[in-house]
């Protein structure tokens, strides 16, 4: 799919110990607001995502708008890719 299309170019890219930081709603499905479309993910699909691109430091939910609505996940991106 897009995402890992796009996580895979950016682990690429990086240079091997450059840290990478996203943030994601949390839940199921995608919405469009103001002409931008979201989509929320799993906290299971953000680990799945990340974890072949490097060490995970840090994995947090947070409140963007509501409580535990959003996650952020910072990688060390992996020599071995």
């Amino acid at each position: 799919d897009k995402i890992s299309q796009s996580l895979g170019r950016q682990s690429a890219v990086l240079t091997a110990g450059v840290l990478m930081i996203h943030s994601f709603w949390l839940g199921t499905g995608s919405t469009v607001k103001h002409g931008l479309h979201f989509n929320k993910f799993s906290m299971e699909r953000i680990l799945e995502l990340f974890e072949p691109h490097g060490d995970i430091l840090d994995f947090a939910t947070y409140a963007e708008l509501n409580q535990r609505d959003s996650a952020y996940v910072a990688l060390r991106i992996g020599g071995d890719r």
